[in-house]
This record gives C-alpha cells, structure tokens and sequence, in this order.
C-alpha cells in the first residue's frame, strides 16, 4: 500500500507536466481542431495528476495507519509457557 501510494503521487507529476506541456501547445495552435484536441489533452491529464494525487496520498496515509499505528489483534491461538497455566489457550 505504501508503495502504490509513493508511486501514484510521483506520477501525479508526470501527469501535471503532460498537462502544462499540452496547455502550452493550446496557446501556441491556430487551427481550431488542434486547438481544441489539446485543451481536451491538457484537461484529461489535469484531472488524472489530481486524482492520482489525492489517491496516492490516501493509500500512503493509510499504509502508514496499518503500519505503524495500529496495533494487531491479539492471536486466538497462543503458547504461553508461565507456570501454573495452560501451555496452549485458544480464545473465541
């Protein structure tokens, strides 16, 4: 989950430059079909850098919950060698 998470946010960036890259083309075309191509571009790849940020940012901090925050639960089957009690418990 981590890395997935590390993975989506770095490529958020990628997808925000693709989309300033294809913005700077729209500016720069004259022909209205090529012009309107490239807003679409640049719109999709927008909404992909924010989506797989706000992705990424919500399995990194969950992966990070899951990991270090959270304590297991407690095994149903345990081995316990104290005297005066059982060797085996089973809890349920």
């Amino acid at each position: 989950m981590l890395g997935v998470g590390a993975a989506l946010i770095g490529s958020s960036f990628l997808f925000a430059e693709r989309a300033d890259d294809a913005y700077s083309d729209y500016l720069a075309a004259t022909r209205p079909d090529r012009i309107e191509r490239l807003y679409d571009r640049a719109v999709l790849n927008d909404r992909l850098s924010s989506g797989s940020l706000l992705t990424g940012e919500a399995l990194l901090a969950a992966g990070i919950y899951l990991r270090f925050v959270r304590r297991p639960p407690a095994g149903r089957l345990t081995l316990a060698v104290e005297p005066g009690r059982c060797a085996l418990a089973w809890r349920f």
